[in-house]
C-alpha cells in the first residue's frame, strides 16, 4: 500500500528592505539581525566624489555584529565595487577602503580623513592607483603613497607634515607640492615637477630615477634637497632666492643630460655638496649660489659640462675627480681649489670681474685650460701635473688693487707642449715657481713657462727645465718686486730669458746650464754698488750661451762661475768678471771689461784695463802673463 503527497518547509522570515544607517544601527543594537539576511542601506555618502546617496550592501556576522566587508553601488558603475564599511563612523557611516573596477584601491585607516570623498573616481584612464589627469588634494595626515602612478595631475600633499613616495611613477606633466618633509624612494620622476613647500626638504633615494624632472624648494627657512643612489637625466634640482639654513647634496648618484640640458641652480643655498656621482651632460649644469654659498664636489666623474658660479658666489671645492671638457667658470670672490683632481680638455676659469682664487693641489690638467683674467690668486702645488697642450693662463689687466696677490707654481711638473703665463698688472706679491719641473721643447715652442708684467716680482727657484722655454720679463718698466732665478737646472736645449730690472738687487744664483741651452739676462738696471752679484754661482757648459747686461753689472758682476765645454759667456762692455773661471774652448765676449781674481783658459781677444787684478792666462793659448 501506498500514498502519495506533497512537501512544503515552513515559510522564512521576511528580510527587511533598504533602509537608513540609523535604521540598521537600531537592528543591530537590538540584537535583531538574521546572518542569512543582506542589508542594504541608502543613505551613505562621502565627500564631493561619493556625494550619492550611494547604495551599501553589508552581511551580519551574528544577531549583533555586523561585517566591515561591503558590497557598493556608487554613480560610477553598473558593478559593485568592494569596500570596508565602519557604520559607527559618522551620522551616515564611513567607508574606510573602496577598490573599484579599475583596481583602484583607496584607504582611511585614521577614518578621519576625506580622500575617498575627494579621490577622482570613475575615471576611465586611473587604475592600479593611478592619479590621471585629476586634481587631488591629500589628507593631513601623512600616507605612503606606494606603487602609484601620478599622471598629468596635480596632487597637493602640503598638509603633510612627512610623507613617502615608493615604487612609484610621477609623470606626464604632473605637478606635485609635498609638504615639509618628503621621501622619494624607488621611483620615477618623468616630466615632471615636485615642489617642496614649508619647512622641511625632499629625499630621493633608494633607485629612484629623475627624468627632465624638476625638484624645487619654494622660498622659506631650513630647507633641502638630498638626492642619494639615484639616476637623473636632463632634471633640474634648484632652490629659490630666500631660502635660508639651506643645503642640496647629490650623492652615490648618476647624472646624465638630454638635449634639453639639465642643470643645478641653488639660488638659496648656501652649501651645495657633490659626491661619487657620474656626471655628463653635454649641455649646460649650472651650480650656482648666493653670497658666500659654498660648493663642494668630491670623488666625481665629471664630462662635457658647464659649472657657473656669479659675482657674488662663495667658495668652489674640488677633490679627487676626474673632469673631462668641463668648464668651471667663477666670477666672485671665493675660491676654486681642486684637490687630486684629472680635468682633461677642461676649463678652470676666474673670469673677468673675480676677485677669488683658483688653486690646483696634486691635480692633473692635462690638454686644458686654467684661466685667471682678473686681479686674483692662480696656484698650483703638491704634485701637480699641467700636459698634453694644457694652458695655464693669469692676465690681469684692470686697475683694481687687492693686496697681496700672487700666482704659484710649486712641487708641479709642466710638460711640452704645455704652457703657463704669469701676467699681471697690478698687486704686491710676487709670482713663482718652484721645485717644479718643466719640460718640452724650445725648438718647436713647447713647455712654456712666462712671467711678465709691471708691478709683480718674478721667482724661480730650485726648477728642472728641460728642454723648454722660460721667461722672466718686463724690459719697459721692470718688476718691482723680488725677482729671482735660483737654484735651477736649464737644459737640454732650453731657451732662459730674464729680462727688465730696478734698483733692487737681483738673485741669479746657483744655476746648472747645459746642453745647448741658452740663458739671457738683459736690462739689470739700478745703480753700481758693492752689494750681491747679478749673476753668482753659475755653471755654463755644453754649448750653452749665458749672456749678461745691464748697468749694474760693472759694481755687481758677474762672480764665481765656471764657463766651459764649448759654451759662451757674453759680457756687456766695462762689464766685470769676478773669481770667474772660463776654460775648456769656451767663449768669453766682452767690450773693455774688468776681471778680478779670473782664470781664462782660452783663445780670446781681452781688452785689459787698469782695474784687472790677479788675472791668469794659460801659456798654451796666450803669451801674455
Amino acid at each position: 500500500m501506498s500514498t502519495s503527497g506533497s512537501f512544503t518547509p515552513p515559510a522564512q522570515a521576511g528580510c527587511p528592505g533598504p533602509m537608513t544607517v540609523a535604521a540598521l544601527i537600531a537592528l543591530r543594537d537590538a540584537g535583531s539581525l538574521d546572518p542569512q539576511c543582506h542589508y542594504i542601506v541608502t543613505d551613505w555618502v562621502q565627500g564631493a566624489t561619493l556625494a550619492g546617496p550611494n547604495t551599501v550592501e553589508l552581511h551580519a556576522v551574528t544577531a549583533s555584529v555586523l561585517a566591515l566587508e561591503a558590497k557598493v553601488w556608487t554613480p560610477y558603475d553598473n558593478e559593485a565595487w568592494a569596500g570596508l564599511f565602519d557604520i559607527d563612523r559618522g551620522a551616515v557611516g564611513q567607508m574606510i577602503e573602496l577598490r573599484d573596477n579599475l583596481n583602484n584601491v583607496v584607504r582611511d585607516t585614521t577614518g578621519t580623513s576625506p580622500i575617498l570623498g575627494t579621490f577622482p573616481w570613475g575615471t576611465a584612464t586611473w587604475s592600479e592607483n593611478e592619479f590621471d589627469s585629476v586634481t587631488l588634494t591629500a589628507p593631513a595626515t601623512a600616507r605612503s603613497v606606494t606603487g602609484s602612478r601620478i599622471a598629468n595631475s596635480t596632487v597637493n600633499m602640503t598638509g603633510w607634515a612627512s610623507g613617502f613616495i615608493t615604487n612609484a611613477r610621477i609623470e606626464n606633466a604632473s605637478n606635485v607640492t609635498t609638504g615639509p618633509t618628503m621621501t622619494v624612494s624607488n621611483s620615477q620622476l618623468h616630466g615632471s615637477i615636485v615642489t617642496n613647500s614649508g619647512t622641511g626638504g625632499i629625499t630621493v633615494q633608494s633607485g629612484s630615477r629623475l627624468y627632465q624632472a624638476t625638484l624645487v624648494n619654494d622660498p622659506g627657512s631650513v630647507k633641502n634637497i638630498t638626492i642619494t643612489d639615484s639616476d637623473l637625466r636632463g632634471s633640474t634640482l634648484r632652490t629659490q632666492a630666500g631660502t635660508v639654513v639651506t643645503t642640496l647634496s647629490v650623492a652615490n648618484s648618476r647624472l646624465r643630460g638630454v638635449a634639453g640640458g639639465g642643470s643645478i641652480t641653488h639660488l638659496g643655498d648656501p652649501t651645495l655638496t657633490i659626491g661619487n656621482c657620474d656626471i655628463s651632460f653635454g649641455a649646460l649644469w649650472t651650480i650656482d649660489g648666493p653670497a658666500g654659498a659654498s660648493v663642494n664636489v668630491s670623488n666625481s666623474t665629471i664630462d662635457g659640462i658647464r659649472i657657473d658660479r656669479t659675482a657674488v658666489s662663495g667658495r668652489c671645492d674640488i677633490v679627487t675627480g676626474v673632469f673631462t671638457g668641463t668648464l668651471f667658470d667663477h666670477q666672485g670672490s671665493g675660491q676654486i681649489i681642486a684637490t687630486q683632481c684629472q680635468t682633461r680638455g677642461g676649463t678652470l676659469r676666474l673670469a673677468a670681474g673675480s676677485t677669488g682664487s683658483l688653486t690646483i693641489q696634486n691635480g692633473t690638467l692635462d690638454n686644458g685650460t686654467m684661466v685667471v683674467t682678473d686681479v686674483r690668486s692662480l696656484s698650483m702645488g703638491v704634485g701637480s701635473y699641467v700636459g698634453g697642450g694644457a694652458t695655464v693662463t693669469e692676465s690681469s689687466t684692470t686697475a683694481t688693487v687687492v693686496a697681496a696677490i700672487g700666482d704659484r707654481i710649486d712641487q708641479s711638473r709642466i710638460e711640452g707642449p704645455a704652457q703657463v703665463t704669469f701676467s699681471t698688472t697690478t698687486g704686491s706679491n710676487t709670482s713663482l715657481v718652484s721645485r717644479s719641473v718643466v719640460r718640452g721643447s724650445s725648438v718647436v715652442g713647447e713647455g712654456v713657462v712666462t712671467i711678465t708684467g709691471t708691478t709683480d716680482g718674478g721667482w724661480i727657484d730650485n726648477c728642472e727645465i728641460l728642454g723648454g722655454i722660460v721667461t722672466i720679463n718686463n724690459a719697459n718698466s721692470g718688476l718691482s718686486g723680488a725677482s729671482a732665478f735660483t737654484g735651477n737646472h736649464v737644459g737640454p736645449g732650453c731657451t732662459v730669458t730674464y729680462t727688465g730690472g730696478d734698483a733692487t738687487a737681483k738673485q741669479i744664483r746657483n744655476n746648472r746650464v747645459e746642453g745647448l741651452s741658452t740663458v739671457t739676462l738683459t736690462g739689470l738696471t739700478g745703480s753700481a754698488g758693492a752689494g750681491l752679484a747679478d749673476v753668482f754661482s753659475m755653471s755654463v757648459r755644453g754649448q750653452s750661451l749665458l749672456t749678461v747686461t745691464g748697468a749694474r753689472v760693472v759694481g755687481q758682476p758677474v762672480r764665481d762661475c765656471t764657463v766651459e765645454q764649448g759654451a759662451t759667456l757674453n759680457v756687456a762692455a766695462s762689464g766685470c768678471t769676478q773669481r770667474c773661471r772660463v776654460a775648456g774652448g769656451a767663449t768669453l765676449n766682452t767690450g773693455a771689461f774688468v776681471h778680478f781674481d779670473s782664470e781664462m783658459s782660452l783663445a780670446a781677444t781681452k781688452t785689459a784695463t787698469a782695474a784687472n787684478l790677479n788675472r791668469l792666462a794659460n801659456k798654451s793659448f796666450d803669451d801674455w802673463i
